[in-house]
């Protein structure tokens, strides 16, 4: 089955717990229609860009990046086991925490999900793999520091490249963001994926 053949998510958002699913590099779309036939929904965002056919080359092509590389948003029904989305081919492991000595999956904030798939689309028309290389050019950049937290600050680097967020926190190296996505949990993330806007 082509990638362009997967139906787009027509279901009730509420219907599923929502967890991020890890999976191997430049597989999202494909691990998003094994998981479908597998019963769950899954969701990959996507962005499309125009490249080039070669580096010398004038012509481009469009083509779809994931939103968050490297990840997939599977849809948990009821009656299923959240782990048996980490059991899926393809699938490393589902982001969680720990809680005490048990690790718990991290679920996604429903509302937040649907603003996603509204403003980028859920996957399923996605006919050309390639891994996400580079945030969109958004704005004159700086780097990140103390005097930005509690401010928003684009990352520019690693699977949430691209996005928005708020700085809560930086100590040395790394700082910790809050991602709606997943509840305003705080999140740490190397300092130098961030950038902050000139004019902030």
């Amino acid at each position: 089955m082509a990638i362009s053949d997967c139906e787009p998510f027509g279901g009730d958002f509420e219907a599923y717990r929502w967890v991020a699913a890890q999976v191997l590099p430049a597989k999202e779309f494909a691990a998003a229609r094994l998981l479908r036939m597998m019963g769950f929904a899954a969701l990959v965002p996507k962005v499309t860009r125009q490249v080039r056919y070669s580096r010398h080359a004038k012509r481009t092509r469009p083509v779809d990046y994931p939103l968050i590389a490297g990840y997939v948003l599977a849809g948990v029904p009821s009656g299923h086991d959240w782990m048996e989305v980490g059991r899926a081919g393809l699938v490393r492991g589902i982001v969680g925490r720990m809680i005490g000595d048990t690790r718990v999956p991290l679920f996604l904030v429903t509302k937040e999900l649907r603003r996603v798939v509204e403003e980028f689309g859920d996957g399923s028309n996605a006919t050309i793999r390639a891994p996400a290389t580079e945030p969109g050019e958004m704005f004159s950049v700086i780097s990140v520091t103390s005097e930005h937290v509690g401010r928003e600050v684009l990352v520019e680097k690693g699977p949430f490249a691209g996005r928005m967020v708020e700085l809560s926190e930086i100590d040395g190296k790394t700082a910790r963001v809050l991602l709606p996505l997943f509840g305003g949990v705080s999140t740490p993330i190397p300092l130098d994926f961030l950038r902050a806007s000139a004019q902030s």
